[in-house]
Protein backbone atom coordinates (compact mmCIF):
# COMPACT_ATOMS: atom_id res chain seq x y z
CA UNK A 1 0.00 0.00 0.00
CA UNK A 2 1.58 3.86 -1.11
CA UNK A 3 1.46 5.88 1.58
CA UNK A 4 1.44 9.73 0.48
CA UNK A 5 2.28 12.98 2.34
CA UNK A 6 0.27 16.36 1.56
CA UNK A 7 1.34 19.75 1.38
CA UNK A 8 -1.55 20.65 3.47
CA UNK A 9 -0.73 18.25 6.40
CA UNK A 10 3.37 18.63 6.15
CA UNK A 11 5.92 16.04 7.01
CA UNK A 12 4.77 14.98 9.76
CA UNK A 13 2.46 11.87 9.07
CA UNK A 14 1.56 9.96 5.85
CA UNK A 15 -1.59 8.60 4.92
CA UNK A 16 -3.20 6.65 1.53
CA UNK A 17 -4.92 8.03 -1.34
CA UNK A 18 -8.14 6.95 0.67
CA UNK A 19 -7.76 9.23 3.69
CA UNK A 20 -6.92 12.09 1.25
CA UNK A 21 -10.28 11.71 -0.57
CA UNK A 22 -12.22 11.75 2.16
CA UNK A 23 -10.44 14.68 3.75
CA UNK A 24 -11.41 16.33 0.63
CA UNK A 25 -14.82 15.45 0.78
CA UNK A 26 -15.15 16.46 4.42
CA UNK A 27 -13.40 19.74 3.86
CA UNK A 28 -14.37 20.76 0.49
CA UNK A 29 -11.28 20.76 -0.64
CA UNK A 30 -10.88 20.25 -4.86
CA UNK A 31 -7.35 20.10 -5.22
CA UNK A 32 -4.37 18.69 -3.21
CA UNK A 33 -1.18 17.83 -3.88
CA UNK A 34 0.56 14.60 -2.55
CA UNK A 35 4.14 13.62 -2.19
CA UNK A 36 4.93 9.66 -2.31
CA UNK A 37 6.37 8.67 0.96
CA UNK A 38 9.15 5.84 1.68
CA UNK A 39 10.49 3.66 4.20
CA UNK A 40 13.29 5.15 5.88
CA UNK A 41 15.21 1.86 6.53
CA UNK A 42 18.24 1.65 8.90
CA UNK A 43 16.59 4.85 10.75
CA UNK A 44 17.84 5.50 14.55
CA UNK A 45 13.87 6.19 15.22
CA UNK A 46 10.60 4.05 14.98
CA UNK A 47 6.50 4.37 14.52
CA UNK A 48 4.36 3.21 17.29
CA UNK A 49 1.14 2.28 15.68
CA UNK A 50 -0.55 1.83 19.16
CA UNK A 51 0.09 5.33 20.35
CA UNK A 52 0.90 6.80 17.17
CA UNK A 53 4.21 8.64 18.43
CA UNK A 54 7.67 8.20 16.92
CA UNK A 55 10.41 6.84 18.96
CA UNK A 56 14.33 6.22 19.41
CA UNK A 57 15.46 2.73 18.79
CA UNK A 58 16.89 1.48 21.98
CA UNK A 59 16.34 4.46 23.41
CA UNK A 60 12.46 3.64 24.78
CA UNK A 61 11.49 2.23 27.27
CA UNK A 62 9.19 -0.27 25.19
CA UNK A 63 8.75 -3.55 26.76
CA UNK A 64 9.38 -2.52 30.42
CA UNK A 65 6.63 0.80 31.24
CA UNK A 66 4.63 0.57 27.93
CA UNK A 67 1.36 -1.47 28.58
CA UNK A 68 0.58 -1.71 24.49
CA UNK A 69 4.06 -3.67 24.21
CA UNK A 70 3.48 -7.03 22.22
CA UNK A 71 6.44 -8.98 21.02
CA UNK A 72 6.63 -9.57 17.69
CA UNK A 73 7.89 -13.19 18.43
CA UNK A 74 5.10 -13.42 21.56
CA UNK A 75 8.26 -13.45 23.95
CA UNK A 76 10.91 -10.48 23.70
CA UNK A 77 12.10 -8.34 21.38
CA UNK A 78 10.56 -5.99 18.95
CA UNK A 79 7.41 -4.92 19.21
CA UNK A 80 4.55 -5.76 16.80
CA UNK A 81 3.34 -2.15 17.07
CA UNK A 82 6.51 -0.61 15.68
CA UNK A 83 6.92 0.20 12.18
CA UNK A 84 9.09 2.31 9.95
CA UNK A 85 9.34 6.04 9.73
CA UNK A 86 8.84 7.16 6.28
CA UNK A 87 10.37 10.22 4.61
CA UNK A 88 9.05 12.51 1.79
CA UNK A 89 10.41 12.27 -1.52
CA UNK A 90 9.91 14.29 -5.18
CA UNK A 91 7.35 12.18 -6.68
CA UNK A 92 4.24 14.22 -6.97
CA UNK A 93 0.39 13.19 -6.87
CA UNK A 94 -2.20 15.54 -7.51
CA UNK A 95 -6.04 15.05 -6.87
CA UNK A 96 -8.57 16.07 -7.89
CA UNK A 97 -12.10 15.75 -7.15
CA UNK A 98 -15.70 16.76 -9.38
CA UNK A 99 -18.14 19.45 -8.30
Amino acid sequence: MKLYFSDQFGDESCHTVDFFYEYMRENNVKELTLFRAKPEFGSEYFFCREYLEVGEVGGSDCGKTCEGYKPRNGKNGRCGHSTFVYDVTDEKRILKIKP
